[in-house]
């Protein structure tokens, strides 16, 4: 597993792949995010076995890395689950984060 901090900045876009084209969704259902820093994993694998690596961002890699929760994680798909085998699946887990003294989730 490779879990890393992406620069201030970056933002997720959401593609969507149809028979004719690529297009990015910039309407009220696909807002962009700015989200600021984030740790982020790729997962490899069923959608349904995510948690367990979600579970160790934020409870290992977070509070190691002098980290502190800020806001709700989500996920970015990668490929079509109706193209692929549940086992090839890739779902980027994205959490954005802010500096901590302590480390850990706000609360």
């Amino acid at each position: 597993q490779n879990l890393t901090c992406t620069p201030r900045g970056n933002r997720a876009r959401t593609t969507i792949t149809t028979s004719d084209h690529n297009r990015c969704c910039n309407d009220p259902m696909n807002p962009r995010l700015h989200e600021g820093t984030c740790a982020q994993v790729l997962h490899i694998g069923s959608y349904d076995d995510e948690t367990p690596l979600l579970a160790t961002l934020h409870d290992e890699y977070v509070p190691a890395n002098t980290l502190a929760l800020a806001g709700m994680h989500h996920e970015i798909y990668l490929g079509d689950p109706r193209r692929s085998a549940p086992e090839k699946l890739k779902t980027v887990l994205r959490q954005p984060v802010k500096r901590s003294p302590r480390g850990g989730s706000p609360g």
